[in-house]
């Protein structure tokens, strides 16, 4: 059984994110953001990296519903609550086609 998986990994100014077919790496990038961007707090931060993400998806042609399996950390941020469950919440009901996405923090 062939499941895609996204693994995501939200650093202090990139997010570097990696794509794979089960157990064989598909592509791998770093995402870095504008000065502006990650000067911001990391909870105003969400929607410009999760479009980024959804970006280097669609730059592989892949589409969000595809994605079976989500794989987050974010190792230089201090405590939050809840934004990378936010972030994988966003994409489970892109997944399932929802009409809207609301956080706590929205």
């Amino acid at each position: 059984m062939k499941h895609t998986i996204l693994v995501v990994n939200l650093g202090g100014t990139s997010t570097k994110v990696a794509l794979y077919e089960n157990d064989k790496s598909i592509a791998v990038e770093t995402l870095r953001h504008p000065t502006e961007i990650i000067m911001q707090p990391f909870h105003e931060q969400i929607e410009f990296r999760f479009s980024s993400i959804l970006k280097f998806l669609d730059k592989l042609g892949v589409n969000a519903t595809e994605i079976d399996i989500v794989s987050a950390r974010g190792g230089v941020l201090r405590p939050i609550q809840g934004a990378l469950i936010i972030l994988v919440r966003k994409w489970w009901m892109i997944s399932r086609k929802a009409d809207t996405v609301s956080t706590p923090l929205t």
